[in-house]
């Protein structure tokens, strides 16, 4: 811009001299002078006002065109510092804003510089460290922090300034510990984030107390090891309560409906001898139901404790169950079983889990075939169930046409280290797939608890609790 020499008249100038200098007359009697030399007028000034606010002012403007007067230019200033005024006045609402969110905050929220000092300590972290903001402010951080995490924590923070994220979670998934001015450590989880101001950086690190909600999720898992210790216990006391009813059907009421059959036997001879041949057909009938009684008998044993299972194995057990099975729902079954040896506790499970997987066939699926395979594979055993049924998306979720069934199987698929999945089988049938580790033995304390005995090494619940 080409400077252009502009006299200021001088009744202008005498008013200006002959008042009292005000704020106006500071800015303009630059003004006056650099419009002599037709030159730029930039001013720089700090202002306080009454009510506490405070502002920076820097102007820069052209006063060397002749067509401007005093008066014009006196309006223009005071339009800029109006301005200037009004902004400050935003900036300081906002500060107020954002300190009041901060001092509110649930969180603790702590600021440190590059050198890793607080500059900001909020009411929250005075209440969760022990220390009054005062107390800390220019202190370094490392003061909250456990000694032999010092190091670690200052190359953290060193890193993550040059990192292109402006935000993460502090350790990732490890706890963090921070140290209460008593000296006692407590756990936290945490988040930082850095700025810029006035081209040095700034970290903000938001975190809270963790100490009750870890508290509360051991408190939740010593439950449900509880719950899982009550569990197992209550399918083997069930298992040996079935065994028991098994055997004591077997001794009395099986004894008994075979001496009804022997005596109905004797009593017909002698009534052929005798000639009394309507008595005789009324006994007929009498044995065909006692015959009927002793089928059923037999039937609720093996579906309480197969004594094949017992006798010849795992395998022959289940051919007999799929062999009934297919008399009683008409439902044929594909079986390809691997001949492996199995500890009792082991093949008792796996005839349980095959047994409650048909069950679930027959109430939920509407199958017409049905597939079962055991297969070991190196050091590990694979049990299926797939049939054809029409499933819902939703059955393959973990919850999913279950009941106790399901439950059931995973239940005992745990007992033998293993899992238990459910899944759809092409849209169009549904799976029940068990694969556990064959080095893997049901708990010592499990079979404590069927042990004639009745002793149970494992810890009790009270115990736990201890």
């Amino acid at each position: 811009m080409s400077k252009r020499t502009n006299p200021v008249p001088d009744a202008g100038l005498k008013r200006l001299t002959s008042r009292a200098i005000t704020l106006m007359d500071w800015i303009l009697a630059p003004a006056v002078i650099a419009g002599l030399l037709g030159a730029y007028l930039q001013l720089e000034q700090w202002i306080i006002s009454a009510n506490g606010w405070w502002a920076f002012i820097f102007i820069s403007i052209p006063v060397g065109a002749v067509s401007y007067s005093y008066a014009h230019y006196l309006e223009e200033i005071r339009g800029l510092v109006a301005s200037a005024c009004q902004s400050a006045q935003r900036v300081e609402r906002n500060r107020h804003r954002l300190e009041g969110i901060i001092r509110a905050s649930m969180e603790a929220i702590i600021t440190i510089d590059e050198s890793q000092r607080i500059v900001l300590f909020n009411p929250r972290a005075e209440g969760l460290f022990g220390y009054r903001a005062e107390d800390v402010l220019g202190a370094p951080i490392e003061q909250l922090i456990p000694q032999r995490f010092r190091e670690a924590h200052r190359k953290l923070v060193q890193r993550f300034g040059v990192t292109p994220s402006s935000e993460r979670r502090m350790a990732g998934q490890r706890e963090v510990f921070a140290l209460h001015a008593d000296g006692h450590e407590f756990p936290i989880e945490a988040s930082i984030s850095h700025s810029e101001e006035d081209g040095k950086k700034l970290y903000t690190i938001m975190l809270r107390d963790i100490t009750e909600r870890l508290k509360a999720a051991k408190a939740l898992s010593r439950s449900q090891e509880e719950l899982r210790y009550l569990a197992d216990s209550i399918l083997v006391v069930r298992e040996e309560e079935q065994r028991r009813i098994a055997d004591g059907l077997n001794q009395s009421l099986g004894r008994r409906l075979n001496t009804l059959h022997e005596d109905c036997a004797a009593l017909s001879a002698q009534l052929r001898w005798a000639g009394h041949v309507q008595c005789k057909d009324g006994l007929a009938g009498i044995q065909a139901n006692i015959d009927a009684a002793e089928i059923s008998l037999r039937r609720i044993c093996m579906d309480l404790r197969p004594q094949v299972l017992d006798e010849l194995g795992l395998v022959p057990a289940v051919h007999w169950m799929v062999t009934d099975f297919e008399a009683r729902y008409q439902i044929p079954v594909t079986l390809d079983v691997e001949p492996i040896d199995f500890d009792g506790r082991t093949a008792n499970a796996l005839f349980r889990i095959i047994q409650e997987a048909l069950t679930n066939v027959v109430r939920h699926a509407h199958a017409t075939a049905v597939r079962i395979r055991l297969r070991k594979t190196g050091a590990t055993c694979e049990v299926s169930i797939v049939d054809n049924g029409v499933h819902s998306p939703s059955l393959a979720l973990p919850c999913a046409r279950s009941g106790l069934g399901l439950i059931g199987i995973r239940e005992r698929a745990r007992l033998l280290g293993g899992a238990a999945q459910t899944e759809q089988e092409d849209g169009t049938g549904f799976r029940v797939r068990v694969v556990f580790p064959l080095h893997k033995r049901m708990a010592h304390a499990l079979d404590s608890l069927c042990s004639e005995s009745g002793e149970n090494p494992r810890h009790s619940i009270d115990e736990l609790d201890a």
